[in-house]
């Protein structure tokens, strides 16, 4: 395949039920429109058969493409491989696929241009008072600890120009917070997110993460951060 100019991708970890679905919909979307386009699937060790549906489907939907990670080394290692992996012009990944997502990606690739400061997009979900208020609160203390004009941390979709995937994706260390180190040493590097929030339906909102993880991994990159262990 030349060079695409979307690469969609997917860390899937025990995703057998919805995972099938999502590619379909991703793909019927996606060949609709005058982009060329491929879809990574990064199986992060899943117990069930995520990886058996998605080379499955894999089989008879050309654009997909399946990675198999034989242990469980987490979303942030997945994202990792996943965006290396990737030859798009813009690279993006969807922590969790939905519909609507997929048409937003669609809407903002038909207007985006890699540029100085168009680089990296987020895209936002709406949430319940309980998480919304939780994720308000990890947010600001993320800011707060990082000096980060970013508000967005944990959105439901995020692309990067292969410009900015090839600067950044190298340099991270984390096993699960993947997407905030990412986004951290990303504006360390002089890409400013244009972020983007969306009225979903509650169920379409990404799964939360163990919030002792989060808070411990999130520790770390404040750590390395301020020993310079990354190497800008």
């Amino acid at each position: 395949m030349a060079k695409p100019f979307l690469s969609l991708i997917i860390p899937a970890s025990n995703d057998a039920e919805q995972l099938p679905l999502a590619l379909i919909e991703a793909d019927r979307l996606f060949s609709a429109e005058q982009f060329s386009y491929e879809i990574i699937v990064v199986d992060d060790g899943s117990k069930d058969a995520t990886s058996a549906a998605a080379k499955r489907l894999s089989e008879a939907l050309k654009n997909i493409k399946v990675i198999d990670n034989t242990e469980q080394r987490g979303i942030g290692t997945a994202m990792h491989i996943g965006m290396l992996s990737a030859k798009g012009t813009w690279r993006i990944i969807i922590p969790q696929s939905t519909e609507t997502s997929f048409v937003w990606i669609c809407e903002k690739l038909r207007k985006m241009q890699p540029g100085a400061n168009a680089h990296v997009f987020l895209l936002e979900g709406t949430h319940s008072f309980f998480r919304k208020f939780i994720r308000y609160v990890m947010s600001m203390m993320r800011r707060i600890l990082f000096q980060s004009r970013i508000t967005i941390f944990s959105p439901i979709a995020a692309c990067f120009s292969s410009e900015a995937a090839a600067r950044i994706f190298p340099l991270l260390r984390t096993k699960q917070e993947g997407m905030l180190e990412a986004l951290l040493i990303g504006e360390r590097l002089g890409y400013v997110p244009i972020e983007t929030t969306l009225v979903l339906p509650e169920s379409e909102n990404p799964r939360e993460k163990p919030y002792l993880q989060t808070l411990i991994e999130t520790i770390k990159i404040r750590w390395w951060l301020w020993r310079k262990a990354y190497r800008f």
